[in-house]
């Protein structure tokens, strides 16, 4: 598997065999790029309008009724911007009010077929949170 451009600008690892990304790397690398991917909003980069998710403070307040077109939302959006990530699934947690978020699980095999998995807390404020979880 190649690195993506930004990640080897950012960070090269000159230990590493030309072309391959260590699994750990691997994880970081998609788990950075989902977080800067779901933080967005849908519409702010005019030559890429359907980049991030729409919203979230306003769908938050139809919770639970917006539960499935949020979720629905997540998946389409890493499915469409994360070309590393396969079968892209992503399931109810939680509705957490005391943190006011809803938590999801999001999950995704790799082109080898190593199956990753992140938390995602969506915030009524908007704030977006993506935490690994395990494989």
């Amino acid at each position: 598997m190649t690195q993506a451009l930004l990640d080897i600008l950012l960070a090269p690892n000159p230990d590493a065999p030309e072309g391959e990304t260590a699994p750990s790397s691997q994880r970081q690398s998609i788990g950075q790029h989902l977080q800067r991917l779901l933080k967005a909003r849908r519409g702010v980069l005019p030559h890429l309008p359907a980049y991030g998710l729409p919203d979230i403070a306003q769908n938050y307040l139809a919770l639970p009724y917006s539960q499935d077109f949020l979720m629905a939302s997540v998946r389409q959006c890493v499915a469409d911007f994360e070309p590393r990530l396969q079968q892209v699934k992503v399931r109810f947690v939680a509705l957490n009010e005391q943190e006011s978020c809803l938590e999801l699980a999001l999950s995704g095999r790799t082109a080898q077929g190593r199956l990753l998995v992140w938390g995602v807390k969506l915030h009524s404020s908007g704030q977006v949170k993506v935490l690994t979880v395990g494989e």
